[in-house]
C-alpha cells in the first residue's frame, strides 16, 4: 500500500509504503498522528 497526498501546488508528498502482509488497513490513530505531524 502507498499513502500519498498531492498538494494544491501539484507537489506529491509520500506518506508511507507498507506491505499488506504487515497491515490489512493502517490504524486510524496512525493516520491521524501523521496528519497532525504534517499539518504542524
Amino acid at each position: 500500500m502507498i499513502y500519498f497526498n498531492r498538494l494544491a501546488s501539484g507537489q506529491v508528498v509520500l506518506v508511507a509504503i507498507y506491505t499488506k502482509a504487515k497491515f490489512d488497513n493502517m490504524p486510524a490513530a496512525v493516520l491521524k498522528m501523521w496528519k497532525e505531524a504534517y499539518d504542524g
